[in-house]
C-alpha cells in the first residue's frame, strides 16, 4: 500500500509539475529563475517571442541576465541582488530593455526571493511583464491633456485681452475721427490704430490655431 500511494503520489507530482509548465510556457509574461551568481536557471520561451534571444542563450551566459536585461548596469545589478538575496525582499521596477534587433521595450520586473527553512535565499524568482503600448498611450495621453490644457489658457489669455484691446481701438478710431489731418496728434492716433488692428489679428490668428476643428471628408476633384 505504502508503494502504491508514493507511485500515485509521484504520478500526482509530475502531471502537477507537467500543467504548471504548460501555463508558464503560455502566459505573456516572461517567467524566470536568477541564482545569486546571475546564471539563469530557469526562462520561458516567451524571452524568444519578444525579445527574440534563444533559451540556451539565456542558460548558457552567466552574465546574460547583467549584458541584456539590464544593459550592462552593474550599479542596478548589484541592487538586484541586494535587494532579493541580502535582504531578502522583493524587487520591483520599470526598466527598458533592448531586443535583439535593438528596439527598446519597456517591462515591469517582479522579482521574488525564495528560501530554504534555515531563511537563506535560493533563488529568486520573477515575472516581466511587457508594457510598451501601454506607456505609449500613457505619453500620448499626457500629451493630448497638456495640449488641451495650453489651449484652455491662450483662449483665457486671447478673450482677457481682446476685451480692453477692443476698447482702446475703439476709442483711438473715434479719436483719429475727430482730428484734422494736419493735427500734430493726428498721426499718433493713425499710429494707435493700426497697432490695435495688428494686435487684434495676431489674436484671431491665435484663436483660430486652438479652436477645435472638425473635419469633413468627402471626394473632391483634385484638377
Amino acid at each position: 500500500n505504502l508503494e502504491k500511494q508514493v507511485q500515485e503520489r509521484t504520478a500526482d507530482l509530475v502531471t502537477s509539475e507537467e500543467k504548471f509548465r504548460t501555463l508558464v510556457e503560455n502566459v505573456p509574461l516572461l517567467v524566470y529563475r536568477l541564482l545569486e551568481d546571475g546564471t539563469t536557471e530557469f526562462v520561458n520561451n516567451y524571452l524568444t517571442e519578444v525579445l527574440g534571444y534563444d533559451i540556451e542563450e539565456a542558460v548558457g551566459n552567466k552574465n546574460f541576465w547583467l549584458e541584456k536585461i539590464f544593459d550592462h548596469n552593474k550599479t542596478t545589478f548589484q541592487e538586484f541582488r541586494e535587494t532579493c538575496f541580502r535582504k531578502g525582499e522583493e524587487y520591483r521596477i520599470e526598466r527598458v530593455v533592448r531586443n535583439k534587433e535593438g528596439r527598446a521595450l519597456v517591462f515591469l520586473d517582479h522579482g521574488l526571493p525564495a528560501a530554504d527553512d534555515h531563511g537563506r535565499i535560493l533563488w529568486v524568482d520573477g515575472i516581466m511583464m511587457e508594457i510598451t503600448g501601454l506607456k505609449q498611450l500613457q505619453e500620448r495621453s499626457l500629451r493630448a491633456e497638456e495640449i488641451r490644457l495650453l489651449s484652455e489658457i491662450s483662449a483665457r489669455m486671447a478673450h482677457e485681452i481682446r476685451n480692453p484691446l477692443s476698447t482702446v481701438g475703439g476709442f483711438a478710431r473715434r479719436l483719429q475721427k475727430s482730428l484734422p489731418e494736419d493735427d500734430r496728434n493726428y498721426k499718433m492716433a493713425k499710429i494707435i490704430v493700426q497697432e490695435v488692428a495688428r494686435l487684434e489679428t495676431f489674436l484671431n490668428i491665435l484663436l483660430s490655431s486652438i479652436r477645435r476643428v472638425d473635419l469633413y471628408i468627402t471626394e473632391v476633384d483634385v484638377n
